[in-house]
């Protein structure tokens, strides 16, 4: 019967390695900016991103971005952009009922063991680490596009942006037609604004 991989693992210290181990990846995504808990739902998954670190430097938001968009060029930038946000939530769902499974697993085998298939244990580990890696490879595909990847679960992505000499952010979500949104740095989701930028 398979058992549980060990607990601790070294943690990911090189970044352009993939990481291997679960631990790695939790490891990678948490320097990328990206909170993981240990009990995510599948409904609500519970790993997003609050900032990324590659754009933001505090926790105040400020910005140092490698480029600066246009409403038109966020635009201009969705037929790309679409596939890879589009693939990140579904493979971000996929890991948290992955994960779930897991956990109902793990506690049945603390109990006595009943039911589970010798291989199921292992399995769901090689498809919690395979999902893992496509989040890993969407959320780093659309951070060198220049983008900030602000939620995993609801698909939601801000384009950096100048408001004359301030910074801002365009802001689109999975299932919006267009960017059409925007906001400042500090004023996150809640206080976004339809466009264009006043």
């Amino acid at each position: 019967m398979g058992g549980l991989p060990p607990v601790n693992r070294p943690a990911y210290d090189t970044a352009d390695t993939p990481p291997t181990s679960t631990n790695q990846k939790k490891s990678f995504l948490l320097r990328s900016g990206v909170r993981v808990s240990s009990e995510p739902t599948p409904d609500r998954a519970s790993l997003r991103t609050s900032r990324s670190a590659s754009r933001f430097t505090s926790r105040e938001h400020i910005a140092v971005a490698d480029r600066y968009f246009t409403p038109t060029e966020a635009n201009e930038l969705l037929p790309t952009v679409r596939p890879l946000v589009e693939g990140m939530v579904a493979h971000r769902r996929a890991l948290a009922v992955a994960t779930v499974r897991h956990a109902q697993i793990a506690t049945k085998i603390a109990g006595n063991g009943g039911g589970v298939r010798p291989h199921e244990v292992d399995e769901l580990q090689a498809t919690i680490d395979d999902e893992a890696v496509e989040i890993v490879r969407c959320a780093t595909a659309l951070q060198e596009l220049g983008l900030l990847v602000k939620d995993l679960d609801e698909g939601l992505v801000d384009f950096p942006a100048l408001r004359g000499d301030e910074e801002v952010l365009l802001c689109w979500r999975l299932g919006e037609d267009e960017v059409a949104f925007w906001h400042s740095l500090d004023e996150g989701f809640a206080g976004r604004k339809p466009l264009p930028i006043e």
